[in-house]
């Protein structure tokens, strides 16, 4: 249902943006034969989530210069009929996906990287009978000899409170009476002001609307919106997202569906326009989803090469594992839509997994070995290094006196167990293997990669399942 792409020629306009020409004659064809090839990578995903796919032509500015950008050719939802838009992946968009994804990697980036001033602002302080005048000896008190209301003294208030309790020592030391009254003391303080505007502004909202939506005053639909606005009037949510698992049943299946449509719209641009891969790498890769929403930190991991991937999953489900009912940890997805939610367009590409020995073939080999040897028996646990989460047990009724019995008690068992982290690190220390981070390289040279260690992105990993469940 989609043009070929060799059909199509991309011409550039007199502002350095390019439209779509897919009605070229014999004669201008052949021309194009003629013309040199360049190092232009051609990466194809479906990067808008309608179900079909389109094409990033990356590479573009080493070619044609810094002024050009990167462009994305998305696939017209009419059957048989030629891409009709080509959108640039200029510094907007670029700082737009950074800054979401940075965010979903640490909820505390904005405030950790907003630029910080210092300003001195004025302010007020209404002070009660606190000394303001000396009057001599022999003087009458009169208002009208003193400065009027309010007096500004240009100090922090605790400077001016210093100020004037020393006034008051001074006045004592030279036999005058201190002069004491209400007054309101205008003074200077110095404040910390941060600067959000240099933040892609759609991304702050994508902050806003997910904190309203917590607050219930708005939808995952509205944040939907935002990433629809970003890609223009294209149309979003077409692709079949499979069985989606709800956590609860206090939100719509819509919010879950939603949800794991945006998860796949920053996974797909992420994956195609900012991982860069290390010459070394060979193939056998490390990758991850969101657990719950997209915004909280917790991830996923499954071990992926080519067309086939591993994970774990709980035998109960993950709504019965968030309760401490999660069963055994199993290789063999107990949902067909857990599987293919780990389908590599799906997940971020967070590392390498690599051998000394062994090249990706023999890799994979080892660790499709490995993964059929695991005897799906361990229990499941939330969060192993926690203990979480656990459940309370019952005890028999306990007689704590004749003829009196008592209520019966209960008693919180840690779970001791593994999840899908301690799976995916464990299947790859079983063949000797280590996993290298993967670099994503954003606008301005920022690299960045997920610290595939940390146990509050990947809870479980530092406690992997043992080689020994692998043999």
């Amino acid at each position: 249902n989609q043009v070929d792409p060799q059909e199509l020629v991309l011409k550039q306009n007199s502002d350095g943006s390019f439209t779509i020409d897919s009605t070229l004659t014999s004669t201008e064809k052949q021309t194009l034969a003629q013309w040199p090839e360049a190092a232009i990578d051609l990466v194809f995903a479906d990067f808008n989530v309608d179900g079909l796919i389109d094409v990033l032509l990356k590479g573009i500015p080493s070619v044609l210069g810094s002024s050009f950008d990167d462009q994305i050719v998305f696939s017209s939802p009419t059957q048989g009929q030629a891409p009709q838009v080509v959108m640039a992946v200029d510094n907007e968009i670029q700082q737009f996906f950074k800054e979401v994804h940075s965010w979903m990697v640490n909820p505390n980036y904005f405030e950790e990287n907003a630029p910080q001033s210092t300003q001195e602002v004025w302010t007020s302080t209404f002070v009660y009978n606190t000394y303001s005048w000396c009057l001599p000896p022999g003087t009458d008190y009169n208002p009208v000899d003193f400065p009027p209301d309010p007096y500004t003294i240009n100090a922090t208030y605790q400077e001016a409170i210093a100020i004037l309790a020393a006034g008051a020592l001074i006045c004592q030391s030279n036999g005058d009476t201190a002069i004491y009254q209400n007054f309101l003391l205008n003074h200077k303080e110095t404040i910390t002001v941060k600067d959000y505007s240099v933040f892609n502004q759609d991304a702050r909202q994508v902050l806003t609307t997910v904190e309203n939506v917590i607050n219930g005053n708005s939808t995952m639909s509205d944040v939907v919106a935002i990433f629809a606005s970003i890609y223009g009037d294209i149309n979003l949510g077409g692709e079949d997202l499979g069985n989606i698992v709800g956590w609860d049943d206090l939100r719509p299946i819509e919010y879950y569906d939603n949800n794991e449509l945006i998860i796949r719209i920053i996974v797909r641009y992420i994956n195609s326009v900012v991982v860069t891969a290390p010459a070394e790498s060979n193939g056998v890769v490390f990758r991850a989803r969101p657990l719950l929403e997209f915004w909280l930190g917790p991830n996923h991991a499954s071990v992926q090469f080519r067309e086939e991937w591993f994970s774990a999953f709980p035998t109960n489900g993950p709504l019965n594992a968030a309760i401490g009912f999660g069963g055994n940890l199993t290789s063999d997805s107990p949902a067909p839509g857990d599987h293919e939610s780990d389908n590599p367009k799906n997940t971020f590409l967070v590392g390498y997994v690599n051998s000394t020995s062994q090249n990706s073939e023999a890799l994979w080999q080892s660790l499709t070995l490995a993964n059929s040897r695991y005897g799906n028996n361990l229990p499941y646990c939330l969060v192993p290094e926690l203990g979480l989460t656990g459940k309370f047990v019952k005890l028999n009724k306990i007689t704590t006196a004749p003829g009196i019995v008592a209520d019966y008690t209960y008693v919180y068992i840690p779970c001791d167990g593994y999840n899908s982290n301690s799976f995916a690190k464990g299947l790859v220390q079983s063949s000797s293997a280590i996993i290298d981070h993967a670099n994503y390289v954003y606008i301005g040279g920022i690299s960045f990669s997920y610290d595939t260690n940390s146990a509050w992105l990947f809870p479980g990993i530092t406690k992997p399942v043992p080689a020994s469940e692998f043999q």
